[in-house]
């Protein structure tokens, strides 16, 4: 009858592993611009798939071009308009008219980019059919989402 002995396993080496198992458990995670742009680009392929007139498909593909533009416009005049703010709210001289007049520039610049979108998409759903318009709705939806939540994140 052998007795085993149980084998020491040494701190380091406990320490080691550990290290290897938590790095390679922690995820890189997606910069929001990334996902916003695997979003737009799914909707690109839907629609070439789904469209058949190369033509159509085109201009669609340019009009989707122009809003993910667009949203990347929102998102850098988001970041400018923060740091606008901080550097307004780090004068010690600045007065409320300051403030006033820097979130009526972004009110004026996000209006600008609204009425931009919808004109887009006004153009989109004069371009695609119902049916082409319903099978893209997903891709689409999680396009947008995608764009928000980058213009979030700024």
């Amino acid at each position: 009858m052998s007795i085993v002995k149980p084998r020491r396993v040494s701190v380091a080496a406990v320490m080691l592993f550990a290290a290897f198992w938590l790095g390679g458990c922690a995820g890189k995670k997606e910069a929001p611009a990334d996902i916003q742009a695997q979003a737009f680009a799914a909707v690109v392929a839907e629609l070439q798939a789904v469209v058949t007139d190369p033509d159509r498909a085109a201009q669609a593909v340019t009009l989707i071009n122009e809003l993910e533009a667009n949203f990347e416009k929102g998102a850098a005049d988001m970041s400018r308009h923060k740091a606008n703010l901080s550097a307004i709210n780090a004068d010690y001289d600045a007065t409320r008219q300051d403030f006033k007049d820097e979130f009526a520039s972004l009110n004026a610049i996000m209006s600008s980019n609204r009425k931009n979108v919808g004109r887009i998409r006004g153009r989109l759903v004069e371009l695609l059919t119902a049916e082409e318009w319903a099978t893209i709705e997903k891709a689409r939806s999680r396009a947008l989402e995608s764009a928000f939540k980058a213009i979030a994140s700024t």
